[in-house]
């Protein structure tokens, strides 16, 4: 029994060595790049008002955010410390230091602690970064929608200029006419009696405010023969439609960094995991074994590397820390 207890200590303590640690450097780049990012979307300054709320909802989820990364940093260093206190504990087992065998028991179960508590937060980050995710993808839906919108707004309206060219006749004209009027009297029965309005209709019935101001004046323009108001109003909605495009665009880059930050953070939380598991059979079967055999059976020839793996992450941790900050500190000179 106590040489199967001490094969499977060996293995968990392996386990330690094994665990893949978080990419420090890609982390460290999606922030920057995410906060870059979101920079460029909160100094816009759009006319348009459904990109003016676009732009403020974008605004609070990088409150959030970099609260999120300032929470990352304790986070880190709090994984520092517990990294330092690993190795300091390994090496003291591996140099027979004297101490009593409970010592060492009590020493893996304060690691143990360690462990589970830094997995929460882990898993605290990872929830948060999670939820900004997914308030960015409803602004990039609602972005796309207004997109979209803008764009048949410009279809419709480029078909009609050939019209205008064209001279459409009076009889199309005092069609259209009915349109206009329906607009100006709010009356949506008089538009759902023009055929001719139908496609109108559906761009004003989904229209913003500003838009469907530029509508309305298309088709005055249209009616009354006023070519050059006509190619001013579509002028004006093409560039809303540009602004938006580019609101858009920067709207599902930030998605994209934020989901590599998700990504490369959930490394932390499947280390802690595999950490937590490998400490639990660690003190499972260190408990088994005769009491002048503990501290000579427990480590396997990998403890040399396990203490260099801890101190990897203790500088990666500490790099990471000093890293952001700096990103952080940038960032905020550029929003002042």
């Amino acid at each position: 029994m106590y040489a199967a207890d001490n094969d499977i200590i060996n293995r968990a303590t392996e386990k330690l060595l094994k665990t893949k640690l978080p990419d420090r450097q890609a982390i460290v780049n999606s922030t920057n790049t995410a906060l870059e990012l979101l920079h460029k979307c909160e100094i816009m300054d759009p006319d348009d008002d459904a990109i003016k709320q676009f732009i403020k909802s974008v605004k609070k989820e990088k409150i959030k955010f970099r609260d999120l990364t300032n929470k990352s940093l304790k986070h880190s260093m709090q994984l520092s410390d517990h990294a330092d206190d690993m190795a300091l504990y390994f090496q003291a087992i591996m140099q027979s230091e004297g101490l009593s065998s409970d010592h060492y028991l009590e020493s893996f179960e304060n690691s143990l602690t360690d462990a589970q508590n830094l997995q929460n937060g882990a898993e605290q980050l990872q929830s948060g970064y999670r939820s900004i995710i997914e308030q960015l993808q409803e602004i990039k839906e609602s972005c796309e929608g207004y997109q979209e919108h803008l764009e048949q707004c410009e279809k419709l309206a480029i078909e009609e200029e050939s019209l205008l060219a064209a001279n459409a006749p009076p009889s199309l004209t005092n069609m259209f006419a009915e349109v206009l009027d329906g607009i100006e009297d709010a009356s949506i029965a008089v538009l759902r009696r023009s055929k001719i309005a139908k496609k109108w209709l559906i761009v004003l019935d989904i229209a913003l405010p500003m838009v469907k101001v530029i509508v309305i004046n298309l088709i005055d323009a249209l009616l009354n023969g006023k070519k050059q108001e006509f190619k001013k109003q579509l002028a004006e909605l093409q560039s809303i439609k540009n602004r938006s495009s580019r609101n858009l665009e920067i709207t599902r880059e930030l998605i994209k960094n934020l989901g590599n930050i998700k990504y490369h953070t959930s490394a932390f939380e499947t280390f802690w995991s595999a950490q937590v598991t490998a400490l639990k059979e660690i003190i499972h079967r260190f408990r088994r074994l005769p009491q002048q055999s503990q501290t000579s059976q427990l480590l396997p020839q990998t403890i040399v590397a396990i203490v260099k793996k801890y101190d990897r992450l203790k500088t990666d941790c500490s790099n990471y820390s000093m890293e952001v900050r700096e990103i952080l500190d940038r960032d905020a000179q550029n929003t002042d």
